[in-house]
């Protein structure tokens, strides 16, 4: 029955609709509905992506806390971190790591940002300028280095790629190995627990493995001066595989123990093209009682005379070995023509033999 007032009478029709909600209330609750949800999303992602940063910016502190326990003088200069919201991004300037003992081993670069990114969780993306490197007499330095690092189930994979790179310099900085193009891939094997001193070569079936890949070098000036006095490589590419157990810094305890558990750095490949000569190496490298190279490689030479000639050049070769070195891959190709010709590098007694040649050398790596 409807509803009347006192004297009997239904209410009007615009008083009976009063009660309930228009259209445009409606939609104004459903907007006021998704600002909430909208609002308490983007609290929450912007929580996470603190929480985010406090984690990597952790994780980092860590990285260099561990190598200052390791013996390694640390220095970080100012610290910001940005990216909101697509990634957290940790800007560095003025990284220095030196050993305190040890080989020397320095690292340093005048800026480093790490970025993580949850559309992407699994990776690092490192981006360093200004970036100097030594370990002993070798040193390095690039302009920048970009690259990524990925963590997996076996251990860590870094990728860099360099920008302005040079390698072995020399003294006046004018020098060194000038590639156009760089690029190293690094893994890091996961050992769970600390080493002790017994662990052995066996023991550790995982190794540490780099892969450097140098395409178009110039040698003493970039590649296109240095191609027109014959000092370009096409290709310089080295694959390498250490064994046993490794600690930095690299003192003569550490290298002494590595190298009396089975230790060995396997050279796995090694190739270079300069004009039509190549060159293609593989072996072993370890250490003699006295922390001198102990190693055994084989040489396959194709064409090898403009190599011969650049050894002369850049001071590797005397002209009296280059002539002798000249007439054994004479007599080698005689016995096998139109193939590659195979000679011996060995290191041993702290003396470099190629074939039955002394050439150099070597004294103890610390």
């Amino acid at each position: 029955m409807p509803a009347t007032n006192r004297k009997g009478r239904r209410p009007p029709a615009s008083r009976r609709g009063s009660r309930k909600r228009s259209p445009v209330d409606r939609r104004r609750r459903r907007w006021w509905g998704w600002l909430f949800v909208t609002a308490l999303l983007v609290l929450g992602y912007g929580a996470f992506w603190l929480w985010a940063a406090a984690r990597l910016e952790t994780a980092l502190d860590r990285r260099f806390a561990a190598l200052a326990r390791s013996g390694f003088l640390v220095t970080v200069g100012n610290r910001t971190i940005t990216g909101f919201p697509l990634a957290v991004t940790i800007r560095l300037t003025g990284v220095d790591i030196q050993a305190r003992r040890g080989a020397p081993l320095v690292a340093a670069a005048e800026g480093m940002g790490v970025s993580w990114s949850p559309l992407n969780p699994g990776r690092l993306d490192v981006q360093l300028r200004g970036v100097q490197g030594r370990l002993g007499l070798l040193s390095a330095r690039a302009a920048a280095l970009s690259g990524t690092v990925v963590a997996a189930a076996d251990g860590m994979r870094f990728a860099l790629h360099a920008r302005g790179f040079v390698a072995l310099p020399g003294r006046s900085g004018r020098g060194g190995m000038r590639p156009e193009r760089m690029a190293l891939r690094l893994f890091i094997p996961d050992r769970s627990g600390e080493q002790d001193e017994e662990e052995t070569a066996l023991r550790l079936p995982l190794a540490w493995r780099v892969d450097v890949v140098m395409s178009d070098v110039g040698i003493g000036a970039p590649a296109a001066q240095a191609a027109r006095r014959g000092d370009r490589f096409a290709l310089i590419a080295a694959r390498f595989a250490w064994h046993g157990p490794f600690a930095l810094p690299l003192d003569r305890r550490r290298l002494a123990a590595w190298r009396d558990a089975g230790g060995t750095l396997e050279l796995e490949t090694l190739k270079l093209a300069l004009a039509e000569a190549t060159i293609e190496a593989a072996g072993t490298i370890s250490l003699d009682e006295r922390l001198r190279p102990l190693a055994a490689f084989d040489l396959a030479l194709q064409h090898p005379a403009p190599l011969v000639n650049f050894c002369v050049a850049h001071g590797l070769l005397t002209l009296e070995d280059a002539r002798l070195i000249s007439a054994r891959i004479a007599t080698l190709r005689r016995d096998n023509p139109g193939r590659p010709v195979s000679l011996p590098l060995i290191l041993e007694d702290g003396r470099v033999l190629l074939d039955t040649l002394m050439v150099g050398r070597l004294s103890p790596v610390a």
